[in-house]
C-alpha cells in the first residue's frame, strides 16, 4: 500500500507542476552565464521526477561544484537527470548520432573524478544524463542520451488527453536499456514524454506500470522527429515551471 501511495502521488506532480520562487542576485554583473543546467532528483530510482531545477552557470567552477553536487546526491540514494537547457552543440538535430563525441553513452565507476569527466563529456554532446549509486559495489552508474531539444525543430502548443503507458526508447543511438512515459492520445498518437526534452525514464516496469492506462490531460510542445532508422516518432515536452537558480 505504501508502494501505491508512493505512486500515485508521484502523478499527481505530473498534473500539479508548481513554480516555485526565483532568486537573483543584486549585483547585475553576476548575471552572466556559461550554462543553464536542468536537473530533476528522484528519491525513486524507479520512477523519474516530473519537475526540477534550472540552475544559471557562471564559469567551469560553479559547474564542477554542481557536479560534484550531483555525485553526492547520488551516493545518498537519489537518481539524478540533468541537461545544458542551450547546448552548444546541434546534436540534438543529429538524429541518432553520436553527438560529436566517441565516448560511450553508458559509465559504471567507482571514482568520482572519472565520473565528473564523462559527465562534462556528455554535457558537452548535448545529452540528457542519469546517475545512480550502486551502495553494494560503490559504484556510480550513468547513462546518456540525445536529448529531445524543441529548439531548433518544428513544435506546437498542444493539450493531449489520453493513457500513460510505458513505451520503448527509440532507437536515437546505441541501445539503452529501460523504457519511457509516453501518452496514448485518443487519436491513437503516442507521444514521448519530456521535460526540457528529457525523456522521462524508467529503469523497471514493476511498480511504475500501475499507471499505465490512467487517463490524463496533459498540455506541452509537440515535435515530431525521426529515428536512426528513419522512422517517425513523436514527443511532448510537458509545460513545466521550475524553481530558477542564479548562482
Amino acid at each position: 500500500m505504501k508502494t501505491l501511495t508512493k505512486i500515485f502521488a508521484t502523478l499527481a506532480v505530473v498534473l500539479l507542476i508548481a513554480s516555485c520562487e526565483r532568486h537573483v542576485p543584486n549585483d547585475p554583473s553576476e548575471r552572466g552565464h556559461e550554462r543553464d543546467i536542468f536537473y530533476t532528483v528522484s528519491e525513486t530510482p524507479d520512477m523519474p521526477s516530473f519537475s526540477g531545477t534550472t540552475t544559471h552557470l557562471n564559469n567551469e567552477e560553479e559547474w564542477d561544484q554542481l557536479l560534484d553536487r550531483f555525485c553526492d546526491m547520488a551516493k545518498a540514494g537519489d537518481q539524478v537527470s540533468f541537461c545544458n537547457t542551450k547546448p552548444a552543440t546541434d546534436s540534438y538535430n543529429a538524429k541518432g548520432k553520436e553527438g560529436g563525441t566517441n565516448t560511450s553513452n553508458t559509465i559504471s565507476t567507482q571514482s568520482r573524478e572519472e565520473l565528473k569527466a564523462w559527465m562534462k563529456t556528455m554535457e558537452k554532446a548535448g545529452k540528457t544524463v542519469n546517475v545512480t549509486y550502486d551502495k553494494d559495489s560503490g559504484r556510480w552508474n550513468g547513462t546518456a542520451y540525445v536529448n529531445l531539444n524543441t529548439q531548433d525543430v518544428e513544435a506546437e502548443d498542444m493539450t493531449c488527453i489520453g493513457s500513460l503507458i510505458l513505451t520503448q526508447i527509440p532507437a536515437i543511438e546505441d541501445p539503452i536499456t529501460g523504457s519511457v512515459w509516453a501518452i496514448r492520445a485518443n487519436d491513437e498518437t503516442t507521444y514521448i514524454l519530456t521535460v526540457q526534452g528529457m525523456m522521462l525514464m524508467s529503469l523497471d516496469n514493476e511498480y511504475p506500470s500501475l499507471l499505465e492506462d490512467i487517463e490524463v490531460t496533459l498540455s506541452g510542445k509537440a515535435s515530431k522527429h525521426k529515428d536512426s532508422n528513419g522512422n517517425e516518432y513523436f514527443s511532448l515536452d510537458l509545460n513545466v515551471d521550475g524553481e530558477i537558480i542564479y548562482d
